[in-house]
């Protein structure tokens, strides 16, 4: 049986135990460094929950520790990614994802958070989850590219 696009990245996800980001902005404000952590992966047949903590350090050399949970669920045609800020039972919806081939998945439309839009490139290899994000607004202008492994 052929493994299907979707179930592939399914499978990565699943094996997730570690990140990595660097983050970049354009603007004065915004934030540059990057961190690392850990991941604990939980969930479901059609959903995962990323509890994510780590320690990221800032262009200036301030170090913080960070803390963030995610969930992911696997919808019929596209990949959907909740921030689980206020609990499980309260997601903040973030967008959905879906397949453009060779691995690449993006978001179908970008989340709104004020001013800003967040949006997301996701391409996965050999078991290798690389997820871009980009915020644009009138006062930012920022990247975050992820690798979980």
């Amino acid at each position: 049986m052929k493994i299907t696009e979707p179930d592939a990245l399914w499978n990565a996800l699943e094996r997730v135990r570690a990140l990595s980001f660097v983050a970049e902005s354009d603007t004065r404000t915004g934030w540059c460094g990057a961190g690392a952590g850990l991941v604990a992966v939980s969930g479901t047949a059609d959903t995962l929950v990323f509890a994510e903590t780590g320690t990221w350090r800032t262009v200036a050399g301030a170090e913080l520790g960070f803390r963030n949970t995610y969930r992911w669920t696997r919808l019929a045609h596209s990949l959907r990614l909740d921030h689980l800020r206020f609990g499980e039972s309260e997601p903040v919806y973030l967008f959905d994802l879906a397949a453009h081939g060779n691995g690449v998945w993006e978001s179908v439309t970008a989340h709104q958070c004020r001013d800003d839009e967040y949006a997301a490139r996701l391409h996965h290899e050999n078991g290798i989850i690389h997820l871009l994000w980009t915020v644009s607004g009138a006062n930012k202008s920022e990247r975050i590219a992820y690798v979980y492994s």
